[in-house]
């Protein structure tokens, strides 16, 4: 069944009262600006240790912060009320007198401005929060509290949900640390082997890839911005015993489909070693903290797989995409990867976390391992547009072997956060996006979920056999392949 036989259904959004959307609109957004707003004021003398263009501000430059915290929450307040009360969306301005190395954040706005035009509803008014495509409107309204940031003095890198992103991750070191003890196992024994293959590789690939799964669970925007209600997966000391008790809670897993593209991409960078072609693997970030660790230590296993020691990882390159501006709360960002390494380093630190984070910064400083920011990926498109709204983004992915894709948002853009049936292929609501092979990894924490293959399961859900907020609770993981050709 070909995706141009499939009728595209319209997008989820508020308008239905039972859906997900609605309670996101009616009470998640509303919740997460209070608390947003709650921090700035909280903190508003603290704020430049959160990020911004100050580290070690005067008196009067404090003072001049408090002033910004003060613009912000008014910016802020405005935009809870318009949620509140459904009022249209505003087109953005560019932000006038912006730093050069901040002019960037300008570029966007044409972008932005069209696909709000494109939104508009049958009355003629840019889309409204409780009438509009729920993807469009979560989207505008993080794209609204960075213009508040972009408009202060000293806040305009500034990330207001900073707080909870290190708190949730700090929460969660117990279970870091048993993930990186295994890796450290892992590694040492593949680095040993004869042949620099792990004698166990297909049972550990799965172990890394259903750990990145499982960490997605960790959302701090579903949780409304409570770092100590963040759902991290309790991991076991014997992991497996874990990823065990969670395997029938994977709804559709396509682990063997995946596997034997690793392989095939392991199997041409082994045999053909001096072709000059660079080899790309592709991670496409969702949540920072535990989230973005667990998928660093699947890229690092997959380092192992296809990079053997003795060749010294050449030839072989792994991007990862991640947000340029805070987003749905919890995503990661740059400055979250290097706090996360500075915390893994610090002096005080458990060995085996220094050992993993000295590593992991030395992979980035190289560039083996890199980091890429496209605007594309703060937009309100669906990811069958970036064919024509993301052109060079889309030919960056085309040179890629496998895009590994994380999360909730990622799952609901690439099969475009439609009404789809459960029943409906995963390559048919991907629609017109096709780069190349691609995964994702995902907890259900939306109502849409596609792709369903087992009629056992199927079966399950459509006799109510599942908890009633299965789709937006967690709780049930998706490994979707697909591969174009």
């Amino acid at each position: 069944m070909g995706s141009q036989k499939i009728k595209v259904p319209p997008p989820l959004s508020a308008q239905d009262k039972a859906s997900f959307a609605y309670k996101t609109i009616k009470d998640r957004l509303p919740v997460i600006i209070v608390k947003t707003i709650d921090f700035l004021h909280r903190q508003r003398r603290e704020l430049y240790k959160f990020g911004g263009t100050l580290s070690s501000p005067k008196e009067e430059e404090i003072s001049e912060i408090e002033n910004d915290a003060k613009s912000f929450i008014t910016h802020l307040t405005r935009l809870r009320k318009d949620v509140e009360t459904n009022k249209p969306a505003n087109f953005l301005e560019k932000v006038k007198n912006l730093p050069a190395e901040l002019e960037y954040f300008n570029d966007d706005i044409e972008e932005w401005n069209r696909a709000l035009e494109e939104n508009k509803l049958e009355d003629g008014s840019l889309p409204r929060w409780f009438e509009s495509s729920w993807l469009v409107v979560e989207c505008y309204l993080y794209r609204k509290i960075k213009e508040a940031a972009l408009q202060t003095k000293h806040l305009k890198m500034f990330d207001p949900f900073v707080e909870q992103k290190q708190a949730a991750c700090k929460s969660s070191l117990p279970q870091i640390l048993i993930m990186a003890n295994h890796l450290k196992q892992v590694d040492k024994v593949t680095c040993d082997a004869s042949n620099h293959s792990h004698p166990s590789e297909r049972t550990e690939f799965a172990l890394f890839v259903q750990l990145s799964l499982w960490a997605n669970k960790s959302d701090l925007s579903l949780s409304g911005m409570s770092a100590d209600q963040v759902p991290a997966q309790q991991l076991l000391s014997d992991i497996r015993s874990t990823l065990d008790s969670l395997h029938e809670n994977i709804l559709c897993d396509n682990m063997s489909e995946l596997w034997f593209r690793v392989q095939s991409i392991k199997d041409r960078v082994r045999s053909a070693f001096s072709d000059e072609k660079v080899v790309y693997i592709d991670l496409v970030a969702d949540n920072a903290g535990y989230e973005i660790f667990a998928d660093l230590c699947l890229v690092h296993f997959l380092t192992l797989m296809l990079c053997p020691i003795s060749h010294g990882g050449s030839g072989v390159k792994f991007r990862l995409h991640l947000k340029r501006m805070p987003w749905f709360v919890s995503d990661v960002m740059k400055q979250d990867i290097d706090w996360l390494l500075d915390y893994l380093t610090k002096p005080d630190q458990e060995e085996t976390l220094r050992e993993l984070g000295e590593k992991w910064r030395g992979f980035f400083a190289t560039n083996f391992w890199e980091i890429h920011q496209d605007k594309f990926w703060t937009l309100p498109y669906d990811f069958a547009q970036m064919p024509s709204k993301g052109k060079e983004l889309y030919d960056v992915l085309k040179e890629s072997s496998l895009i590994i894709f994380k999360g909730d948002l990622n799952y609901r853009k690439l099969v475009g956060d439609r009404k789809w049936h459960m029943l409906t292929p995963f390559r048919a609501a991907l629609r017109d996006f096709t780069p190349t092979p691609l995964v994702a990894l995902r907890t259900t924490k939306a109502d849409v979920v596609v792709g369903i293959e087992d009629i056992n399961i199927f079966a399950k859900i459509n006799n109510n056999e599942l908890p009633r907020d299965w789709m937006i609770s967690g709780d049930y993981g998706l490994i979707q392949y697909h591969d174009p050709s």
